[in-house]
C-alpha cells in the first residue's frame, strides 16, 4: 500500500489546533520532587514539548511510527533467515535487495517490475545521471500500463 500524508494533513488542517499556552520552563516544576510521578511527568512534558508543537504544526508528521513498523514487519519476522548469509558481502547484498523491494512497495510500485527494469537497465547505465534515473523507478509512483 502507498503511504500519503495528504489525508492526514487535510484532516489536521480542518480541526482546530489546541493552544499550547503552557510556558515550558523550570519554574513549572519548582518544588516538585524530581523522582515523584508528577515530577517525572513534568520532566517528560518539557523534554517532548518541542516535538508536540512540531507535530501539531506540520500535517505531514505521523502521531506514531506504526507505518514504519508495518513496513519492516516481514523483515523482522524472517530475520533468522538472514543469519544464513555465508559472507558479510552476501548479507549486505541481501539487505540491499530487500530495501529495493520494500521501497518499491511503499511507493506503490510492483517490486517485480521495478527489479526487472533495474536489472535490465543497470548494465546500460553509462553516467551517474543514468543511475539516478533508475532510482526514480523505485521512489516514483507509477501507474500500471494498460497495454
Amino acid at each position: 500500500s502507498c503511504h500519503s500524508s495528504a489525508p492526514l494533513a487535510a484532516t489536521k488542517s480542518k480541526r482546530p489546533s489546541p493552544t499550547l499556552a503552557v510556558p515550558v520552563n523550570t519554574r513549572n516544576t519548582q518544588g516538585l520532587p524530581p523522582k515523584s510521578k508528577i515530577g517525572e511527568a513534568f520532566r517528560y512534558f518539557k523534554n517532548e514539548y518541542v516535538y508536540l508543537v512540531g507535530y501539531l504544526s506540520d500535517g505531514r508528521l505521523e502521531m506514531d511510527n506504526g507505518f514504519a513498523e508495518r513496513a519492516i514487519k516481514n523483515f523482522a519476522i524472517g530475520r533468522k533467515n538472514w543469519l544464513f548469509s555465508d559472507t558479510e558481502a552476501g548479507a549486505e547484498a541481501s539487505s540491499l535487495f530487500y530495501s529495493l523491494v520494500v521501497t518499491a512497495k511503499i511507493n506503490g510500485n510492483d517490486p517485480y517490475q521495478v527489479l526487472k527494469t533495474i536489472f535490465e537497465q543497470v548494465p546500460l547505465a553509462q553516467t551517474s545521471e543514468d543511475v539516478e534515473r533508475l532510482v526514480d523507478l523505485i521512489v516514483t509512483r507509477h501507474r500500471p500500463r494498460s497495454d
